[in-house]
């Protein structure tokens, strides 16, 4: 996989194992943090304000888009999270495009058609950190490593263009927090102890208005992490769970299936609406935590074609991290079925 075929943390000075991606490249906390970076680096070198980004995304990417003066445009993708054609033929010379890596599964997308129109190209791989492929054919690339490892915190942002040097400290609060929740959960301590921690963390992600480096604990932590062993891992116990489901059930994947390149952040299924939440709840209380990606902010825009209502109201991530073994996958399973799924 291209990302790991780069050196591995404490072989280069900087620690970054995908430094040689682009000339310019970051450390920073969140991947919210990244791309206000991003953002604006793309205004004060090439005065860009108005960005592209799907309907079917974290909220709280327009979020910081909007605190970074950006205006934006939507645009749309089917069940399959593909961009519609045309969704894109508004998008012109200065504009950026967010070009969204879902679920660990790269995006397929002729993006050389929107560089040739002078669009600046913004990679998402928060979802897809460790997916290979990914950061190749965009101005900038940013990932999330927290969602992906033990870390408290870690986003990498690379860039064909220079970056802003001013970064504000690390919130030492949210960081203590990550740790002890994460250590509660390694624990096995009951589950509103670390659930409560994490809250309180994300509380303060939310409130955090500021680009943040990273913490040199986590710093220190990725050096510790064999990423190749993570994505064997992660891959083995998605496609043990997946053979379970099909595409004529009542539990459905969104993707047929698993490419070579791929490094899935979790098993994405898609439910009849009616049931989404009932079975969420019934797997929560057998102690399986799924989570929602994602539930869409109030005032999404309605595009002709668009999906992203249909599966914001019908899509469950299950869990198939490098915590669990094929044991857990089919206790997963099994739990599935005694959830009264018609």
């Amino acid at each position: 996989m291209p990302w790991l075929s780069l050196k591995q943390p404490g072989e280069q000075n900087d620690d970054n194992p995908w430094s040689s991606l682009k000339p310019y490249s970051q450390w920073l906390n969140t991947g919210r943090s990244a791309l206000s970076v991003a953002l604006r680096s793309l205004r004060k070198i090439h005065g860009c304000n108005r960005i592209w980004i799907p309907t079917f995304v974290c909220p709280c990417i327009r979020e910081t888009c909007l605190r970074n003066s950006f205006s934006i445009e939507y645009y749309s993708l089917d069940r399959n999270l593909n961009i519609l054609p045309g969704a894109l033929d508004g998008a012109g010379t200065g504009d950026a495009f967010l070009w969204v890596h879902y679920f660990g599964f790269f995006s397929t997308y002729p993006v050389e058609r929107l560089l040739d129109r002078g669009v600046w190209i913004v990679e998402d791989a928060v979802q897809s950190a460790l997916t290979g492929g990914v950061g190749k054919n965009g101005n900038f690339v940013f990932q999330s490593l927290r969602k992906f490892t033990p870390l408290p915190d870690g986003a990498y942002l690379g860039s064909d263009f220079p970056l802003e040097d001013k970064l504000e400290s690390v919130d030492s609060e949210f960081i203590a927090l990550r740790l002890k929740g994460k250590k509660l959960k390694a624990e096995q301590a009951p589950d509103r102890e670390y659930l409560e921690l994490f809250e309180r963390s994300e509380a303060l992600l939310d409130a955090d208005y500021f680009p943040r480096s990273m913490s040199a604990v986590s710093k220190g932590m990725l050096k510790t992490q064999n990423l190749s062993q993570i994505i064997e891992k992660r891959r083995g116990n998605y496609l043990h769970l997946s053979q379970f489901l099909n595409s004529s059930g009542p539990i459905r994947p969104l993707f047929s299936s698993l490419p070579d390149s791929a490094a899935p952040l979790g098993l994405p299924v898609v439910l009849e609406q009616s049931q989404r939440n009932r079975v969420r709840s019934f797997l929560a209380g057998n102690g399986i935590y799924c989570a929602i990606h994602w539930l869409l902010a109030p005032g999404a825009p309605q595009l002709p074609g668009d999906e992203a209502s249909w599966l914001s109201e019908r899509i469950l991530t299950l869990p198939i991290d490098q915590r669990y073994s094929r044991d857990d996958m089919e206790y997963i399973w099994k739990t599935l079925k005694r959830s009264g799924l018609d």
